[in-house]
C-alpha cells in the first residue's frame, strides 16, 4: 500500500470516473447510430461527430497521463473544445433529420450534464494546483453554452432556425 501525506488522496484514474464512463457510453451510442445512416450522411456528418465525440474522452485520458498539472489542464480544455464541437454535430444531425428529435434531445441533455462536470473538473484542477486560467474572454466564449441548465439549453437550441 502506498503512503500518502496526511489529507491527500490517491489519484483516481480518469477512466474510473463517472464523467469518463458517461462520455464513452455516449461515444458508443454515436458510433452505433452513425452506422445506420446512408453513405453520404456517414461520410460527412457521421465522421465528424464520431471523431469529435471520441476525442473528448481521449483527451481526458491523455491529460490524465501528463506529468505537469498545466499540461493536464491543457488537455482538459482540449476535451472541452471537442465537447462543444460534438454538441454542434448533435444539433446538425437533429436538424437534418438523421436522428429522432426526442432521442437526440435526451442525448444532448446527457452531453450537457457531462460538459458541466468537465467544467467542474477543470475548475477543481485549477483551484487545487494554482494553474492560471486562460484569458477571461476566451473562457467565457468556450463555456457560455455549457453553463446553462437543461431548460435554458433546450430553449437556446430551439431558437436556432431549422436548416
Amino acid at each position: 500500500m502506498a503512503a500518502y501525506e496526511k489529507g491527500s488522496r490517491p489519484h483516481l484514474p480518469i477512466e474510473q470516473t463517472p464523467l469518463y464512463v458517461t462520455l464513452v457510453e455516449l461515444s458508443h451510442w454515436v458510433w452505433k447510430t452513425v452506422q445506420d445512416w446512408d453513405e453520404f450522411a456517414r461520410s460527412t456528418v457521421g465522421k465528424q461527430v464520431v471523431r469529435a465525440c471520441d476525442s473528448v474522452a481521449a483527451n481526458l485520458v491523455e491529460g490524465d497521463g501528463r506529468f505537469s498539472q498545466a499540461d493536464a489542464i491543457r488537455f482538459l480544455i482540449y476535451a472541452r473544445g471537442s465537447a462543444r464541437e460534438t454538441a454542434h454535430w448533435f444539433r446538425i444531425s437533429r436538424d437534418r433529420g438523421l436522428v429522432d428529435r426526442k432521442v437526440i434531445d435526451e442525448k444532448i441533455a446527457a452531453w450537457n450534464s457531462a460538459c458541466r462536470d468537465l467544467n467542474g473538473l477543470i475548475n477543481y484542477r485549477r483551484k487545487n494546483t494554482g494553474v492560471v486560467k486562460e484569458e477571461r474572454a476566451m473562457s467565457y466564449v468556450i463555456t457560455e453554452h455549457v453553463s446553462m441548465n437543461e431548460d435554458e439549453f433546450a430553449e437556446w437550441l430551439n431558437s436556432w432556425p431549422a436548416v
